[in-house]
Parts: structure tokens; sequence; C-alpha cells
């Protein structure tokens, strides 16, 4: 691989958050995008099942249990994926008492 120079290992980790906001933006677009897609096949999906749509022939009962079905893995998972990258933050702590009040 050769020597990269203490320069471009600056650099390297210079650039390190400009990256990371990056990838922490496309995976919100990504997500969210996903998420509606998902959502609108889960809700049509639905409808069908449950005859708002009209009858539905015997044959596709099936099918779209099924299909119902992997709606519901897919928003799993693209919901673990964005869980993944949510930002890593303290959680907060209050302190209650009194304090004194200038006047």
């Amino acid at each position: 691989m050769g020597n990269l120079g203490w320069g471009r290992v600056v650099a390297i980790t210079a650039e390190r958050p400009t990256l990371e906001r990056m990838k922490e933006d496309l995976m919100a677009v990504v997500s969210h995008d996903l998420k509606t897609r998902v959502t609108a096949i889960r809700r049509s999906l639905g409808l069908i099942a449950s005859g708002a749509v009209g009858k539905s022939d015997p044959r596709i009962v099936q099918p779209i249990t099924l299909a119902q079905y992997n709606a519901e893995r897919h928003m799993l998972l693209v919901n673990g994926i964005a869980g993944m990258q949510q930002p890593k933050t303290e959680p907060l702590r209050f302190t209650i008492g009194s304090h004194a009040m200038r006047p």
C-alpha cells in the first residue's frame, strides 16, 4: 500500500466529520423514501385484504397475505437501519432543587 504520509492522514481525519454527515444525510433520505413507499404498499394491500375495494378473488388471498407479511418485514428492516443511524447522544440529566434568584 505504501506510506500515506502525515499530510494525508491529517486530511483524512479532517474530512471524517464531513463524510459522516454526508452518510447520515443519505441514510435519512433513503430511509424516509423507503418508509414512504413501503407504507403505501402496506396500506394498499390492507385495503385489498379487507375487501374495502371490492370482493377479492379467492385465488389472490394467499399472495396478498404473503405480500402483507413481507411488507411488514421490510418496514421492520427499514426502521432497524434507520435506528442504527440515529445520532448517539447522552441522555439529559436534570437537577431539581431550589436556586437563589437575584433581583
